[in-house]
């Protein structure tokens, strides 16, 4: 059986542990989905130089956000790896074989509440920080073929992710401008959507200048080399979610924050996001 594509907006880490009706989407999307041999996750939080594939038998459960409560640095997800889809792949598609990354958040605060017994095995794919836009649509082309193996393909992370706009006040809202961009990421990941020619009108809508870090004004630029390099990451993330469109994905954007702004680290296992509440599948 042809397996699924999904995309979840994960949200906050605090997901991961919270009963809400988002985690109870969730755990509906497991029981409804067919049962599949393995989970090749597309994680924002894994970012490299050159593209890495998970190849371990169990990886580490990693939890790469700071300043949250005791009992989500607790939480383990002792699902097996998929160490042989990941080499076949690896040797295919010329990826490195990466045997020291793990699960991160933007994996298991996901696949705990949709495979909650941790009994299917599942292994990462990072985004590259290198590859041109043509490059990342090639390889969502490749990935497709681990749909025909049995293997869910599961892109994971925020659409619209910008912290400083965070409002208290709206509770179960959105601002316009993250609603716009919901409906044209949407639009351009359906299938009759020429990926490049989508992307290259972006620049010409007004809410653009919301949800791109590259669109802050000068007063709000990050000052540090390490904001600035982070700021790059988002942009090049931003793209890699429309490429997994070549892989046969459909995204949904995230909707307003309610979390606190926490701070995310991307190699080191101990950095959040804020909430969101969107998943799709085709």
């Amino acid at each position: 059986m042809k397996m699924p594509v999904l995309f979840v907006g994960h949200g906050s880490p605090m997901n991961a542990i919270q009963e809400n009706a988002f985690t109870r989407c969730l755990r509906e999307l497991g029981k409804r989905l067919p049962e599949p041999k393995a989970v090749c996750v597309i994680s924002a939080h894994w970012v490299t130089r050159g593209s890495h594939v998970l190849g371990v038998d169990w990886p580490r459960t990693i939890h790469d956000f700071y300043g949250f409560p005791r009992p989500l640095y607790e939480v383990k997800y002792p699902a097996p790896g998929a160490a042989a889809e990941a080499k076949r792949l690896a040797m295919a598609q010329h990826l490195k074989v990466d045997h020291e990354w793990g699960l991160d958040h933007g994996a298991w605060s996901v696949l705990r509440h949709m495979y909650p017994e941790a009994d299917v095995p599942v292994f990462q794919v990072s985004l590259d920080h290198e590859r041109t836009l043509a490059e990342h649509v090639a390889l969502g082309k490749e990935l497709q073929k681990l749909r025909e193996r049995g293997v869910l393909i599961l892109g994971s992370g925020n659409v619209v992710h910008n912290l400083h706009k965070i409002n208290w006040e709206m509770a179960n809202g959105a601002y316009p401008w993250a609603e716009e961009f919901d409906a044209k990421v949407k639009k351009a990941m359906v299938p009759s959507a020429p990926v490049t020619s989508s992307w290259n009108s972006w620049p010409t809508m007004p809410s653009v200048g919301q949800p791109r870090p590259s669109r802050w004004k000068a007063t709000d630029r990050p000052r540090s080399a390490k904001a600035k390099v982070t700021k790059k990451i988002f942009a090049r993330i931003a793209i890699s979610y429309r490429d997994l469109r070549a892989g046969g994905c459909l995204a949904s954007a995230d909707r307003n924050s309610n979390e606190p702004a926490r701070h995310h680290r991307r190699r080191t296992p101990d950095s959040g996001s804020p909430r969101s509440r969107s998943a799709a599948t085709i």
